[in-house]
């Protein structure tokens, strides 16, 4: 039997202005539902893969959109939480001509951000499957959530589930006093797969990326510099077998 993979994080909903209009400029929004975690969920099960996604959600019609989101890209939602008054939402303008993409969060006080430790039974949820994914968003948000973080990994490790682990760093989510470092070094000891950029992983473990920027068709990486940094990656964490990164910046 194959064994399934377990994600957790938050899904919110995504209002994005149409034709790359600015927020100011529009007066109509197209919603969609979705997250780091659950998009890795949608591309599991889009391979063929089982899996079940794990997050909390508020009971009301936006979270039974936000289910019957997953459930429609056959994604297991039995683990899935209930509770708390709102959606994490955010706002996209896309990029046009010269203008990047902008986004706007608004997810402080969402159903997601106030589990807390011994809400989740993972080993429940971990009963039949073979690896667990989860990233550093869900640790950014609340001391609460980093704690729900360590639960579900320490239990991972006792029941001989891989973990893979997304870096996934986002500076303005990290507000509650701690730094990432403090935070996620210590999580990530255990992982087995871990992902992330150069500037993720220098960041992370204090390393200097090699960086790569293409001024003509000639140009070509240096690859013994990205051996060089992917060793140094693998002796900060010594039991992960497989490092994944884009050698780009």
């Amino acid at each position: 039997m194959k064994k399934k993979i377990v994600t957790f994080g938050e899904i919110m909903m995504r209002l994005t202005t149409p034709g790359n209009l600015r927020l100011q400029q529009s007066r109509e929004l197209s919603v969609n539902y979705g997250g780091s975690e659950a998009n890795v969920a949608i591309s599991v099960a889009n391979f063929g893969g089982q899996v079940d996604y794990v997050t909390r959600l508020p009971e009301n019609p936006l979270g039974e959109a936000c289910i019957a989101e997953l459930r429609s890209h056959n994604i297991g939602t039995d683990h899935i939480l209930t509770g708390g008054k709102r959606l994490g939402t955010y706002y996209m303008e896309k990029a046009a001509a010269m203008r990047n993409s902008r986004v706007i969060y608004d997810r402080e006080g969402s159903s997601f951000s106030e589990l807390e430790p011994g809400m989740i039974n993972w080993k429940e949820i971990f009963s039949d499957a073979g690896l667990f994914h989860w990233s550093g968003i869900d640790a950014a948000l609340t001391p609460g959530l980093a704690e729900v973080c360590r639960e579900a990994v320490e239990t991972a490790r006792e029941m001989g589930i891989s973990v893979s682990y997304d870096i996934n760093y986002r500076k303005n989510l990290w507000k509650y006093g701690k730094t990432a470092q403090e935070v996620l070094r210590p999580l990530i000891a255990s992982s087995d797969i871990m992902f992330g950029s150069e500037g993720e992983y220098a960041m992370l473990f204090g390393l200097k990326a090699p960086g790569f920027k293409a001024t003509s068709a000639a140009d070509r990486y240096d690859t013994a510099a990205y051996e060089t940094f992917c060793r140094e990656i693998a002796r900060e964490v010594p039991q992960c077998r497989y490092i994944y990164t884009p050698c780009a910046t």
